[in-house]
């Protein structure tokens, strides 16, 4: 993380004590990012974003609601007009996913997702995103790439290209980028 950038603040809303300590590992492992606080259920989760005004809730299943998209529209109504943005964990697919509205559920990931996969839909998320866990949705047969069209070779990148196609990588915000 470059000098003098703010970390995103994240709030774990998780009832399950292995998954939710997992994650805070995960989250603050990353330099960039940093957990706010923990909650277990619904009320403490609320009481936490008005508390904390974290920028990211990471929600999986909590002790009132084993679910985590309906736990997340139950606490996004109370603490609107202006929610922050969650990211749903949930263990299997469920089509109604594909129906949750934002700003409800900014972000879908499984819980089986990787450590750098956590990292990169909380960045995601904090810049303005949606984020949908690639396996997260059926497969619909990509259309093919029209012929003779191939993504430029690297070498005919300029060395700013170079430089800021690295930073996106890392998870760097456009704003960040453009200084």
């Amino acid at each position: 993380m470059k000098n003098g950038a703010r970390k995103r603040t994240v709030l774990l809303a998780e009832s399950r004590t292995l998954l939710r300590i997992g994650l805070k590992e995960i989250v603050q492992e990353a330099g960039d990012m940093a957990v706010t606080g923990e909650t277990t259920d619904t009320a403490d989760t609320i009481r936490g974003i008005r508390d904390l005004s974290p920028e990211i809730v990471v929600t999986g299943p909590l002790t009132d609601c084993a679910d985590s998209i309906a736990a997340v529209r139950k606490i996004a109504a109370e603490v609107s007009p202006r929610p922050p943005r969650f990211l749903a964990l949930v263990d299997a697919w469920d089509a109604r996913y594909l129906d949750t509205p934002e700003p409800e559920v900014g972000g879908l990931l499984y819980t089986n997702a990787s450590a750098e996969e956590l990292r990169a839909a909380i960045r995601m998320l904090s810049a303005g995103y949606s984020f949908l866990a690639p396996e997260a949705h059926p497969r619909r047969p990509r259309p093919p790439a029209p012929s003779g069209l191939r993504p430029p070779p690297v070498s005919d990148m300029t060395g700013r290209e170079l430089e800021v196609l690295r930073l996106l990588a890392r998870g760097y915000t456009n704003a960040e980028t453009s200084r």
